[in-house]
């Protein structure tokens, strides 16, 4: 990402990797942070985070709270739990996160074996 624009071929080859396919094989959790207005100029990083939410592995992620069409369809999907962080709440997400995360992990381990 640059200030004024975003390198696409540069952000497709050191970040989009991380969340395909086969960083799945080894992993327990996919964590992308973000899901927002710049790295959607990708379709490879939007195809990439479909993979992921198709695949068996639970996501944690940050998305625009607003915009994009791509986005209003990850935020709209069934499956995809939506917290809401301000700097004036949320101060209980670091605690309660974890145990959340631990939870979907065991039943993902759990469905696998």
């Amino acid at each position: 990402m640059g200030r004024y624009g975003v390198g696409v071929a540069g952000f497709e080859r050191e970040i989009v990797p991380s969340i395909g396919a086969t960083a799945h094989l080894s992993a327990d959790l996919i964590v992308i942070d973000e899901i927002g207005k710049m790295e959607c100029f990708s379709l490879a990083f939007r195809d990439a985070v479909w993979l992921a939410l198709d695949g068996p592995l639970p996501v944690l992620g940050t998305i625009a709270k607003t915009g994009g069409s791509f986005m209003a369809q990850v935020r709209s999907l069934p499956d995809v739990e939506l917290i809401e962080v301000m700097l004036t709440k949320g101060h209980d997400i670091p605690l309660r996160l974890p145990e959340h995360l631990r939870k979907e992990i065991r039943t993902v381990q759990g469905a696998n074996r």
